[in-house]
């Protein structure tokens, strides 16, 4: 077990790779935030009115570590344990980890962010790719970046949404 939980090899081309998700994934959060005028559901009365500039850097540090202990940790090394990755098909390997993607996404469309059908798409999506990058890579250093990275930009669309909203309450 303990191979699961290795940063990985931090190869230039995954970092690169990465770097390139990063932006996509930002641009996706914003874009979906945006096209859902701020109502981001349930998530947005949970944690909304706690999202400030010192919980938004600690949600996205521990939610992260959380969701990627359980998916790109405990579920990928259940489906696909590290010593397998070298001799297991490619179709096989894609399988398993879209796998991890569709739990991950399931927990994600009723109260995650984002939520919905269009949520659970991207949310299936990028935990896929998260889940390559962890197979490609050999580790999770580079899958918490990008997570935490993800987190931090939901907790200052939170944030945004739930001080627009106490605005217009004021007026």
């Amino acid at each position: 077990f303990a191979e699961a939980l290795a940063l990985g090899d931090f190869v230039p081309s995954m970092v690169r790779f990465s770097l390139l998700i990063i932006v996509l994934t930002v641009a996706a959060l914003v874009l979906w935030s945006d096209s859902v005028n701020g109502d981001h559901g349930h998530i947005q009365q949970l944690l909304g009115p706690v999202m400030n500039e010192k919980t938004i850097p600690l949600f996205a540090l521990v939610n992260a570590l959380f969701e990627e202990m359980e998916f790109r940790v405990v579920v990928m090394n259940a489906l696909l344990p590290y010593h397998a990755l070298d001799s297991i098909s490619l179709p096989i390997l894609l399988a398993l980890v879209l796998v991890q993607a569709v739990l991950f996404a399931m927990q994600h469309v009723a109260g995650g962010f984002p939520c919905g059908r269009v949520g659970f798409a991207l949310v299936l999506l990028w935990g896929f790719v998260l889940g390559l990058i962890r197979c490609w890579d050999r580790g999770v250093g580079l899958v918490y970046v990008i997570h935490v990275v993800a987190d931090l930009t939901i907790g200052v669309l939170l944030f945004r949404q739930q001080r627009e909203c106490g605005e217009s309450k004021k007026d």
